[in-house]
């Protein structure tokens, strides 16, 4: 980002454009940069900076907006000048308008001339490869004219279950892993190789949650889980379990419910971002409330599960 030379006709340099994104993974970059403003190798005086988004209905001056996070984070920290920080105003009486007025000051500057972020070249090169790989496969089906209108996610996740979490559910290990959780001394008594379900189970939770941090590392490029995020996977990890029907106390359950927990969380989701913050129930929008909402979708969604318990007579139908 060192300054440019004059621009045409000798006038002004044209400013570098930086897109800024927020969150907790460009912390580290942020830090970074203002380390290197504060000790004169990089400066921001001739910088122009857009940021991704900025939440609709907060005030700007809230803890929680982005205009807060990134004062606090980084514009602080260095020499930009304030009339160069570009971000969406979100209580814009006209949101669309206030879009439209963002894109055109963005391509009145030349546009964006480098995105910063977090990522690694070899998480590049990793979601290369495993897309490379997918497409030769789909080439060789004869299904290659179709594979730019495939949701490639949904491909890997029907060969998980058509290929992995069948076999396994039907096969001698499976229902033993099933025994064990219902009742382990039951399990025992019964002849089933309690050690070998045992192991068998945490060798493949531990497997696939490696894999999991894989695929997730190929598609954002960062292999990034501090406590903030980490805490956010854990917590829609255990929901959309618990939403899918699979009991905590083990015996029940399946990965084909836990799928359809994740769409029915993420459409909880997507439903109150998409709420009218102008409507009756626009409350359900702001964005400090809406793991407050969800956290009551799963205590519901817990308590319901709970209730068979109190209207069986037989405990053993729990686990058939």
């Amino acid at each position: 980002m060192a300054e440019r030379g004059p621009g045409e006709g000798g006038g002004s340099p044209r400013p570098f454009v930086l897109g800024l994104p927020t969150g907790s993974s460009p912390l580290g970059m942020y830090r970074k940069l203002a380390g290197l403003c504060a000790a004169g190798k990089v400066s921001f005086r001739n910088v122009v900076t857009f940021n991704m988004d900025e939440y609709v209905g907060l005030p700007e001056e809230h803890p929680q907006s982005y205009h807060s996070f990134m004062w606090e984070n980084f514009f602080s920290r260095v020499d930009i000048e304030r009339g160069n920080v570009n971000i969406l105003d979100g209580n814009a009486p006209d949101l669309e308008a206030e879009c439209a007025r963002y894109e055109a000051r963005m391509k009145a500057l030349g546009g964006i001339d480098l995105f910063g972020g977090r990522g690694t070249i070899w998480g590049a090169i990793a979601g290369a490869l495993v897309l490379a790989m997918i497409g030769n496969v789909l080439n060789l089906l004869g299904v290659v004219a179709y594979w730019q209108w495939i949701v490639q996610g949904l491909v890997l996740l029907v060969a998980v279950v058509l290929f992995i979490w069948l076999p396994f559910r039907n096969s001698e290990t499976g229902r033993a892993v099933y025994a064990v959780g219902s009742n382990e001394a039951a399990a025992y008594m019964s002849g089933v190789k309690v050690n070998r379900a045992k192991l068998a189970a945490y060798t493949l939770g531990g497997l696939f949650a490696g894999l999991a941090g894989l695929y997730f590392a190929v598609q954002t490029g960062s292999g990034n889980a501090d406590p903030i995020q980490a805490g956010t996977y854990t917590l829609n990890s255990i929901a959309a379990v618990v939403i899918g029907g699979t009991s905590m106390l083990g015996g029940s359950g399946g990965a084909i419910a836990t799928i359809f927990g994740v769409f029915v969380l993420r459409s909880i989701t997507f439903c109150f971002r998409v709420v009218d913050s102008d409507s009756a129930i626009g409350f359900l929008s702001n964005p400090l409330l809406q793991p407050m909402f969800e956290g009551i979708i799963l205590l519901l969604a817990v308590c319901l599960g709970a209730a068979r318990v109190f209207r069986v007579k037989n405990r053993l139908n729990l686990f058939q």
